[in-house]
C-alpha cells in the first residue's frame, strides 16, 4: 500500500512541478489530492504525527507569507507552496529524530536550490548579454520544495543520514 501511495504521490508531484512552471500556480484539487494521500500514509503509521508534522513543517513559510509579504506590501510567496507543504510534510516527518534539525534542513535545501537556480540563470543572462530585471519576475517555487522533499524522503529512509547531523 505504501508503494502504491508514493507512485501516485510522485506522478502527483510531476503535474504540479509542470503546472507551477508554466502557469505560476498550483490547483487547489491537486493540492487536496496530495492531502488525501498523506492521510492515508500517516494512518498507516501513527496519526498524531500527521497533525505535528502539518502545523510545524508549514510555520516558516506561514511566517513570510504574512509578515514579509506585509512589510515589502506584495506577495512574496503562493499560499500554493504553503499548502504543498503541508501535504508533503507528513511523508518526511520522522518523530524519532530533532523535529527542528528536520526543519532546518528541508529548509536549507529548498533557499540553496533556489539560490544556486537563480545564480546560474544570471549568469546565463550575463554571458548571452541579455538584459534581465529580476524585479518584476516570478519563480515557481514547488519545484525546489519537490527537490527538498524528494532528498528528504529518500534519506528518511536510510537512519543513518541523520547520524551525521546529530
Amino acid at each position: 500500500m505504501d508503494r502504491v501511495l508514493i507512485i501516485l504521490l510522485y506522478f502527483t508531484l510531476l503535474l504540479v512541478m509542470y503546472i507551477d512552471i508554466n502557469k505560476k500556480f498550483i490547483p487547489n484539487f491537486i493540492n487536496i489530492f496530495i492531502l488525501i494521500l498523506a492521510i492515508f500514509y500517516s494512518a498507516l503509521k501513527e496519526p498524531l504525527n500527521f497533525f505535528i508534522a502539518i502545523s510545524t513543517y508549514s510555520l516558516p513559510l506561514i511566517l513570510i507569507y504574512g509578515y514579509v509579504s506585509d512589510f515589502l506590501k506584495k506577495e512574496v510567496i503562493g499560499f500554493g507552496d504553503i499548502k504543498l507543504i503541508i501535504s508533503l510534510s507528513a511523508f518526511i516527518y520522522q518523530p524519532t529524530i530533532n523535529l527542528f534539525l528536520q526543519i532546518y534542513i528541508f529548509y536549507l535545501i529548498i533557499f540553496v536550490s533556489a539560490s544556486i537556480y537563480i545564480l546560474f540563470l544570471f549568469v546565463y543572462k550575463f554571458l548571452k548579454n541579455k538584459n534581465w530585471n529580476l524585479k518584476n519576475r516570478e519563480l515557481a517555487f514547488s519545484p525546489f520544495i519537490i527537490i527538498s522533499f524528494t532528498i528528504n524522503f529518500i534519506f528518511n529512509l536510510n537512519s543513518n543520514y541523520w547520524e551525521f547531523f546529530l
